[in-house]
């Protein structure tokens, strides 16, 4: 019994010295875990992972808190519960409030924290957040003062009061805490609390960047180059930002990226903009994504561009990069990506309304309208319906995309010739794997009939799937994969007004054969047995010496042609293929779409002769390409057969026409009725033309500005897509400055963006001439649209104006007067 006693005694005694012995040892692992996490906050975990590792158990609460905050890097739930564990099991809770029973301050702001982000098992509870940190704030604890200071700045877990807020934050701060500082600095460049006051503003950040505070470095960096509280001094703020963004700042880093992208305090230099934003973007930093998209796209990167606004419009607190994303799909030819782009911009605001969102819209409604595409197609396509087939029929596709991605191929043939032109296409195909768009972009090597069209996989189906807009019709494309033949399947299905989706229009089989070659069938209505092309492969980089053979071989056709003389003109053929065209259309029971398509289509077909000359040009023309070059790009499947049938027409009635011409006595007598129906029918094809292009003007298709974030001020303007300077570049803005006086003069002469059966000419000289009004003359514009509709009327007198070649990606120049000569 006398040695229980003596026992019972000597615990007693000797238990206060352990408990002290404890608290001292917790209190000093405490303030070690705390003082390493603010020295990497908010980005570096390494120096506190080391602590975790060596079982200090206020460390493992710490980085648990790392792993929810995505300035750290990914979030991540297993790593966040792992630490979690591991302080749960060193018993940290109860560690904590023994401390902050001791009055100790770092104790009650870690015990905020725990309330404030569920740390270590506690549920979120901002209200006891809010006594803790003020609790802590009481005891003279910096971090909880400022901590305290931001709640009470928005008003989480008490009531809001700013004025109280300044309070405690100045506490922090005079105690030499450096985020204090920095938000003191904020408060008086705002005037958030305070009065408003640069130069206050502009001494707290110097106290914060001398302490490596890279907000307030960078910050100190805008007030030297926008002259807020100190002078201006470029050297001095591009000083101040790189110091931020050597530091990982990327408000800073974006800024640097902006000042080299302008030249602003530096020599002008992309790749160094372009490092400085990339490094931004690589921290989720949206304007700086935005930028990065701007310059890929600029560079004709659209796989890069499309992945970098993609992340940056999902980041962006409004609708601006999305409606950049809109005006991108819809530049590629891809209308139901565009929609849904522009409807997320609503969504979030900041859209500024124009006629490209109003036009868009309008087809929009149309797709929203339609059945869903996925039954549609399934129901057209049983075997799709086996979702069992899915990751083999993205495989697939998969490998046969790959094998086309980011490759060139020209139609094997010796082109087509129309007068003294030769059309040679080509096509171009462009994978992105990561987003799953797959682009399709086929021309001649003038550049004047491009043609878009572009594809979007659904990871459900397994299916690319696109919508594009022509000539006030939509058309729904997809591409399936026959993973037993190897083969692509193109069917293409046309969407009328109320969104009902028609029969089949035309199916196309692609396959890559053994040589390398691409070898497409195509069937339509008229052309059951279907067409059969094999395009060869050519490096992108001998574009431009394939477009300067195009024009030696055009020299020497027309020298040739000269050099023969007699030949009758070309513009009774091309007038008569145009109404050949637009009545067989006509008859044939098309619409007036189909109609301006047959008409515009002949117009070119027939436009040009066969005689022996054109054959050796061409043999010398093939010959001098090393057989690389190709036939003229080929039509869609449903109108091949039967502008054949048209061209053999109008063969026929040409040499009928030759004929006559060589008996006078018939031509005298025929003269005026044939005369007539010249007239006539340059008369119709050019009112037909008129009023589709009135009917039909096409969606404009530009690129919108890059986004400006605040951080203290505006920062610096970033990159733009190429030659944006509004919906429809400078003619437009030029047209609408003289509004008024084109009402009085409805035969000023405004050229404008015009489109045709394919996409963008990129002068009007073609289409007008098609339409009877060679060279312009007599051109109407219609403000609105900056002359996207035209008449024909007189030709262009001395003193008329004429607006510029037009390119609608990157606008024209300024008009020009008409001067005598010209």
């Amino acid at each position: 019994m006398k040695y229980f006693q003596i026992m019972m005694m000597a615990c007693l005694l000797f238990n206060p010295v352990v408990s002290r012995a404890q608290a001292t040892a917790d209190e000093a692992a405490l303030r070690l875990a705390h003082e390493t996490y603010f020295r990497g906050f908010p980005k570096d975990r390494s120096e506190l992972l080391g602590l975790g590792n060596q079982a200090n158990p206020f460390a493992a609460m710490m980085l648990e808190r790392t792993w929810q905050r995505e300035s750290y890097g990914p979030v991540s739930d297993s790593e966040a519960e792992r630490w979690r564990s591991t302080a749960l099991a060193g018993d940290v809770l109860k560690r904590l409030e023994a401390l902050a029973s001791g009055s100790n301050g770092i104790a009650m702001t870690w015990l905020g924290s725990a309330n404030c982000y569920g740390l270590i098992g506690l549920p979120r509870d901002a209200a006891q957040c809010a006594v803790w940190y003020g609790r802590g704030a009481a005891q003279g604890e910096a971090s909880s003062q400022r901590l305290f200071a931001e709640m009470l700045r928005s008003g989480t877990g008490l009531e809001k009061n700013e004025a109280e807020a300044v309070h405690w934050m100045r506490k922090a701060a005079d105690q030499g805490n450096a985020i204090a500082q920095f938000d003191m600095g904020q408060s008086y460049w705002f005037g958030r609390g305070v009065p408003q006051d640069h130069a206050q503003a502009v001494s707290w950040y110097r106290k914060a960047a001398a302490q490596g505070n890279s907000d307030a470095q960078y910050s100190l960096g805008v007030a030297y180059r926008t002259e807020k509280g100190v002078s201006q001094d470029e050297a001095e703020g591009l000083s101040w930002y790189r110091k931020a963004a050597d530091q990982g700042n990327a408000n800073a880093q974006y800024s640097l990226g902006a000042s080299y992208w302008n030249g602003a305090g530096v020599p002008k230099d992309e790749d160094q903009a372009m490092t400085w934003f990339q490094r931004a973007a690589d921290q989720n930093d949206a304007g700086a994504l935005s930028a990065v998209g701007v310059i890929h796209y600029n560079n004709k990167d659209v796989c890069s561009a499309i992945d970098a606004w993609e992340r940056g419009a999902a980041l962006s607190p409004d609708g601006s990069i999305h409606l950049q994303l809109a005006k991108m799909y819809s530049n590629q030819g891809d209308i139901a990506s565009a929609w849904q782009s522009l409807r997320l911009a609503r969504e979030k605001g900041k859209v500024a309304e124009s006629d490209f969102t109003r036009r868009l819209a309008d087809v929009g409604a149309r797709l929203d309208k339609a059945e869903p595409w996925r039954s549609h197609i399934e129901r057209e396509f049983p075997p799709l319906r086996n979702a069992a087939n899915v990751e083999r029929r993205k495989a697939t596709m998969g490998r046969l995309l790959s094998q086309l991605d980011n490759r060139m191929y020209v139609e094997d043939g010796a082109g087509k010739w129309v007068d003294d032109k030769l059309y040679i296409g080509y096509t171009d195909y462009t994978w992105c794997r990561q987003t799953g768009h797959f682009f399709i972009r086929s021309n001649t090597l003038d550049g004047k009939y491009e043609h878009l069209q572009a594809f979007r996989l659904d990871p459900q189906t397994g299916i690319y799937h696109g919508s594009r807009y022509l000539f006030g019709s939509v058309f729904d494309d997809f591409l399936l994969a026959d993973a037993d033949t190897g083969e692509i399947v193109l069917p293409v299905y046309e969407m009328n007004g109320r969104g009902k989706r028609g029969d089949q229009q035309a199916t196309s089989l692609w396959t890559v054969q053994p040589d390398g070659r691409l070898k497409t069938t195509s069937f339509g209505p008229f052309n059951r047995n279907g067409t059969t092309t094999l395009s060869s492969p050519v490096d992108r980089s001998r574009l431009p010496a394939l477009a300067a053979a195009v024009g030696q071989a055009e020299a020497e056709r027309k020298q040739a042609r000269q050099t023969r003389g007699g030949e009758s003109s070309g513009i009774f053929r091309t007038l008569i293929g145009a109404v050949m065209g637009a009545t067989a259309a006509g008859a044939a029971g098309g619409d007036s779409n189909a109609v301006l398509g047959a008409a515009l289509t002949g117009a070119q077909m027939f436009g040009g002769d066969g005689g022996g000359a054109a054959g050796s040009i061409a043999d010398t023309f093939t010959s001098t390409l090393n057989s690389e070059m190709a036939k003229k790009q080929q039509q869609d499947a449903q109108q091949q057969q039967f502008l054949d049938n048209v061209q053999r027409q109008a063969e026929a009635i040409d040499r009928d026409r030759q004929e006559s011409q060589q008996r006078q006595h018939w031509a005298q007598e025929s003269a005026p009725g044939e005369q007539w129906s010249n007239a006539q029918a340059t008369a119709q094809a050019r009112q037909l033309a008129a009023q589709q292009a009135e009917q039909h003007r096409p969606i404009q298709q530009q690129t919108g500005e890059a986004q400006a974030r605040t951080a203290p001020a505006t920062r610096p303007s970033t990159p733009r897509p190429a030659g944006e300077a509004n919906d429809y570049g400078p003619a437009k803005a030029w047209c609408r400055a003289r509004r008024n006086e084109m009402a009085r003069q409805t035969e000023y002469q405004c050229m404008g963006p015009l489109q045709n059966l394919l996409s963008w000419y990129p002068t009007l000289d073609a289409p007008l001439g098609m339409a009877g009004c060679p060279g312009g003359e007599g051109y109407t514009p219609t403000p609105e649209h900056g002359g996207s509709s035209f008449n024909c009327g007189r030709k262009l007198k001395v003193g008329d104006l004429r607006m510029p070649t037009y390119d609608p990606y990157r606008g024209g120049g300024s008009p020009t007067r008409v001067v005598s000569g010209n």
